[in-house]
């Protein structure tokens, strides 16, 4: 299923589609240590020549956790298309929070700036705008897209894979 929050590539590599899915399964096992406390850095599943790897261990339905989905493909060497997949929900809060803000700077008649009240003039709004988008995309950035694009980064460099088209 495709949907608006989707980012696919497509990759080659020069490993067989057996050692390609031998190295996600590794990368499934393997642990990172913090002190003396080992956790599992990716979680997910590989069935046949799919797989889905994620960050977070208890996110059934994928709505609050950024995916990244694989296939693997035999065709003139292995080719590899990843799908990332971002958390629906998360977006829809974060816009829902942002639509909100936006309307009630918008209709405010006065604001409170450093402890005093003032006519809310058009820079004054405008700077609360800029701060009500640019906050809550950052977080959407860090939150849904940036662990999955750095679970792509560690498939990429683990598997020696080049972008193709």
């Amino acid at each position: 299923m495709n949907s608006l929050f989707n980012f696919t590539n497509k990759y080659r590599s020069d490993l067989g589609r057996e050692e390609v899915i031998a190295r996600i399964n590794d990368l499934l096992k393997s642990n990172s240590k913090f002190l003396f406390f080992s956790t599992h850095q990716y979680f997910g599943s590989v069935s046949g020549n799919e797989f889905t790897l994620t960050r977070q261990k208890f996110d059934w339905w994928g709505m609050m956790s950024s995916r990244l989905k694989g296939t693997v493909f035999n065709q003139d060497g292995t080719i590899l298309h990843t799908q990332i997949t971002i958390p629906w929900v998360i977006v829809t809060i974060f816009l829902f929070v942002t639509v909100t803000a936006l309307f009630a700077i918008l209709e405010a008649d006065e604001m409170t700036v450093n402890g005093e009240i003032r006519q809310a003039d058009f820079s004054l709004k405008a700077m609360m705008v800029l701060l009500v988008f640019v906050f809550p995309a950052c977080m959407i950035f860090a939150i849904a897209i940036l662990p999955a694009k750095l679970t792509e980064r560690k498939i990429v460099k683990l598997l020696n894979l080049r972008r193709t088209t």
